[in-house]
């Protein structure tokens, strides 16, 4: 019997292969959207009469009565102009760089004297631009951002991890980015989301409802997953189980300390490395994984899940995006046993999963790795 049922089974294996063969649908169809837009931004020389800030001067301390809505270590650049306040700061709220200093850069200011929700400048740092921690010149020019900045974009192909060497591809000074605000809020089908957000997170800025089950992108928990009610509870369970495993996992780095080694400018790039960067967004998470698992699942948070598709043709440029990922998940033919291999960025493992009939699920971890 098991010589005769071979045939059968070599078909079979050979056919799932060649579904796989490289192809520009190798590795499945996409779920995201790849919208097109021009840069928000202009690049320009810093006016005639205005001097780079130096990276041997120290910016304005910040009032110590000012109340902030980030931590002020996360702040990139503090301002109080036109009678109110302004920052500019780091997030990994939809920027995931790992060790590498690529963190997204995100505005925010009062209005009468209270924080208004951020907006997301779709920049990161290092990627090109590090922003200067002050200036000379004004960061409100009416209607639009004029940021002073610094050219220092990291060529990723000269990173060896941990990050003991990396080069830089472009290094320039005095610079400025004007940005208008009417592009920063910009939301062409008004769901809460703006369209640069919704560009670098791949939703459709032109649909309020990317995945089609009734709730907007901007209140959707699962903007690329359409709810299922009837999808299978055992799959809800199996799906809280894997995220209550990987998203909780500890993110801080293991660093090595770089030698000074005559690097110049590098030597403060590297040092800037070694710091522990913004902890991971409890606002948007991303995880790369089977989304029909996720079909009856709701969130506190926004949880983007990916296909391995989804990734490669987010339109990320360079920079280093490093979600937390399902690698193998292997299943018993009773679906009540599981083999979870996951990571994320520089850390991973593999646990069971041990679900019960009423589908009620466990975890027994195998073991964890950090590299």
């Amino acid at each position: 019997d098991v010589i005769s049922s071979q045939p059968e089974w070599k078909n079979r294996i050979d056919e799932a292969y060649q579904a796989l063969a490289p192809g520009d649908d190798a590795l499945g169809p996409l779920r995201i959207t790849r919208s097109d837009m021009e840069p928000w931004w202009t690049e320009e020389k810093l006016p005639a009469g205005i001097v780079p800030w130096g990276s041997d001067e120290d910016p304005p301390a910040i009032p110590g009565d000012t109340v902030l809505p980030v931590d002020e270590y996360y702040i990139a650049r503090y301002a109080a102009e036109q009678g109110e306040e302004q920052i500019l700061y780091h997030s990994t709220d939809y920027d995931l760089p790992g060790e590498v200093p690529a963190y997204g850069y995100w505005y925010a200011e009062t209005k009468d004297g209270e924080w208004q929700p951020p907006l997301y400048l779709g920049l990161q740092q290092y990627f090109p631009y590090e922003i200067a921690p002050h200036s000379r010149l004004r960061l409100l020019d009416g209607d639009t951002l004029q940021i002073e900045v610094a050219a220092r974009e990291i060529d990723m192909d000269t990173v060896t991890f941990p990050p003991i060497g990396v080069a830089l591809k472009r290094e320039e000074e005095g610079l400025m980015l004007r940005i208008p605000f009417e592009d920063l809020r910009r939301d062409r089908d008004d769901d809460g989301l703006t369209d640069i957000a919704e560009h670098r997170l791949g939703l459709d800025p032109d649909n309020e409802d990317s995945d089609g089950d009734g709730v907007g992108d901007g209140g959707d928990p699962l903007p690329l997953v359409a709810f299922d009610p009837s999808a299978p509870l055992a799959d809800r369970e199996i799906a809280f189980t894997l995220l209550s495993a990987i998203m909780n996992y500890d993110a801080a780095a293991i660093m090595v300390e770089p030698g000074s080694g005559g690097a110049g400018d590098l030597g403060s790039l590297m040092a800037a490395m070694s710091d522990s960067g913004p902890a991971l967004s409890s606002g948007t998470l991303m995880l790369v994984a089977e989304p029909s698992l996720f079909a009856r699942v709701r969130t506190p948070f926004r949880l983007m899940v990916y296909t391995p598709a989804d990734i490669e043709a987010l339109p990320r440029g360079e920079a280093p995006f490093y979600p937390a990922r399902i690698e193998h998940m292997f299943s018993s033919p009773d679906g009540q046993t599981h083999y979870v291999i996951w990571s994320a960025q520089w850390t991973g493992g593999e646990f069971i999963v041990r679900c019960s009939g009423e589908g009620r699920c466990s975890t027994e971890t195998l073991s964890h790795w950090v590299t």
